[in-house]
């Protein structure tokens, strides 16, 4: 099976959660201090707490979590050691490893990034919503 690292945010999340359940290794790269799917309301039972939300809960299921501040030049080079060993990388913001990098890293390495808004200066003028319906009705598979 795969490795798959997830720095994404809610889209990505759940495209992982599904390598996750598919049998795939997923580990999440969390913030220390802010990772926003545990802080998405609603809470199961009485805690309000960063462990109880019900989005954390569904969408981190079967993943495995690290905490890293990609801000930090230690565990910067945690991160591409780690990635130096994986097979994805899910992204849907920018991140602090150039792409050059990546690549040099790990030639091998697929990276998969959702964009919530069309690619400036790009030939397609798509909306999110095009773009997701296309994606949907399964027509993209048969593009490759």
């Amino acid at each position: 099976m795969s490795r798959v690292i997830d720095i994404a945010g809610l889209s990505g999340a759940y495209a992982t959660r599904l390598f996750a359940e598919q049998g795939h290794e997923v580990i999440r790269i969390e913030n220390p201090a802010r990772d926003s799917l545990r802080r998405l309301p609603p809470f199961l039972g009485e805690k309000q707490d960063l462990e109880h939300g019900a989005y954390h809960q569904f969408l981190n299921a079967g993943k495995k979590s690290l905490a890293l501040n990609l801000d930090s030049p230690e565990a910067r080079k945690i991160f591409i050691e780690l990635l130096e060993q994986s097979d994805a990388l899910v992204v849907d913001r920018s991140h602090p490893i150039e792409d050059s990098l990546l690549k040099k890293t790990n030639p091998k390495l697929v990276k998969t990034v959702f964009l919530k808004r069309p690619i400036p200066n790009s030939s397609s003028q798509w909306s999110e919503t095009k773009r997701l319906k296309f994606a949907q009705s399964r027509v993209q598979a048969l593009c490759h």
